[in-house]
C-alpha cells in the first residue's frame, strides 16, 4: 500500500512540473528570430506566412493555433521598414488602429511591456470576439527604428501576458 502511495505522488509531482513548464518555441521569420514561452498545456502549432511586400516595408507574419481544429490563439505581425521611421506611442497606437480598420470595435488603452520594452496596448471587444492587441518596436531607440511588431491575442489573460512577458523579436541578419 505504501508502495502505491508512493508511486501515485511520484507521478503526480512529474506530471505537475510538466504542465506548468508550458509551451516554448523559437522561429525565423524572414530576417527576424522570435522566441517565447506560454503558460499552457494546450497542443500548439506555429504557423508562418509568406512576406507581404508592400512600399514602405516588408510584413512578416506568424499565428500560434490550438488543437483541435487550430484555433487562432496569438498572431505576431513583424514590420520591417526599408528606412528608420517613427515608433513612437502615437505611432504604435495607429499600428493598433490600422489593424482594426475595417472593424466596428470598442478598445481600451494603454501601455505594455513586450519582452521588456515598453509598447502600447489595447483591449478590443468587437461584434463577436474579443482580443488584446500589443505593439512595440524592439529596436526602438528615442522613438526610431526600423521594426514594429504587433501581437494580437485571442488567448485569455495567463497566456496572453506569459506570451508577451516572454516574447523575443530580434533581426538575425
Amino acid at each position: 500500500m505504501k508502495i502505491r502511495l508512493i508511486f501515485f505522488l511520484l507521478l503526480a509531482s512529474l506530471f505537475a512540473s510538466s504542465t506548468a513548464l508550458g509551451f516554448s518555441d523559437k522561429i525565423m521569420v524572414g530576417p527576424f528570430s522570435a522566441s517565447f514561452n506560454i503558460n499552457t498545456t494546450q497542443n500548439l502549432t506555429i504557423n508562418a506566412s509568406e512576406p507581404l511586400k508592400q512600399d514602405a516595408f516588408t510584413e512578416y507574419e506568424f499565428q500560434i493555433l490550438a488543437s483541435p481544429f487550430n484555433r487562432e490563439l496569438i498572431d505576431v505581425v513583424i514590420d520591417d521598414y526599408k528606412n528608420s521611421t517613427d515608433v513612437s506611442e502615437s505611432r504604435l497606437g495607429d499600428s493598433i488602429t490600422n489593424r482594426m480598420a475595417s472593424k466596428s470595435y470598442k478598445a481600451t488603452w494603454g501601455r505594455v511591456s513586450v519582452g521588456g520594452i515598453p509598447g502600447m496596448s489595447a483591449k478590443i471587444r468587437s461584434t463577436g470576439e474579443s482580443s488584446y492587441i500589443a505593439a512595440y518596436s524592439p529596436d526602438g531607440m528615442n522613438g526610431t527604428g526600423r521594426t514594429i511588431v504587433l501581437a494580437e491575442s485571442f488567448a485569455d489573460t495567463d497566456m496572453t501576458d506569459s506570451f508577451l512577458r516572454n516574447l523575443q523579436v530580434l533581426r538575425a541578419s
